[in-house]
């Protein structure tokens, strides 16, 4: 019951951003470990394993908001600037969304998943779990195999 009123509160915001703001930015922090294993999250209102992340609130910037996205969904401090490695269009559903992806350091990788996050951990890039976006694949690709980065979200 309480993941259907969390897809609802989820479909209820997405149609709400569509009318009321239909360009948005938001962000994703790429975390490796020291094995170069990156972390990928599972939300708790929507399927796949992703990177950490989320929108830009009014008057934030985009580093604030990659650090902000990165403590509330894991309880990780970033350190030092994040590294923003390219952006992304990633239009969803009729949204024009834009995707800024940073490498980020964190304090420490004691993963504190809430309310928000079903499941989290660090996966070797060659071996992503089951369920693992495209637009996620992709981008872990890029980073981690050289491939040539796309202007595209989900290409």
């Amino acid at each position: 019951m309480r993941a259907l009123v969390l897809k609802l509160i989820h479909w209820i915001i997405g149609i709400w951003t569509r009318v009321r703001r239909p360009v948005t930015l938001g962000v994703k922090a790429a975390i490796f470990d020291d094995d170069q294993q990156i972390l990928l999250v599972r939300h708790s209102y929507v399927a796949g394993w992703h990177l950490p992340g989320g929108g830009v609130a009014r008057n934030e910037t985009t580093a604030e908001a990659v650090a902000r996205e990165v403590f509330e969904e894991l309880g990780l401090a970033v350190v030092g600037t994040p590294e923003l490695t390219s952006v992304y269009f990633a239009p969803h559903r009729g949204k024009s969304d834009h995707i800024m992806l940073f490498r980020v350091n964190v304090a420490s990788f004691d993963l504190s998943p809430n309310w928000e996050i079903a499941g989290a951990g660090f996966f070797p890039p060659n071996a992503l779990p089951d369920g693992t976006t495209i637009g996620t694949k992709n981008r872990v690709n890029e980073l981690c195999h050289g491939k040539v980065p796309s202007t595209n979200w989900f290409a």
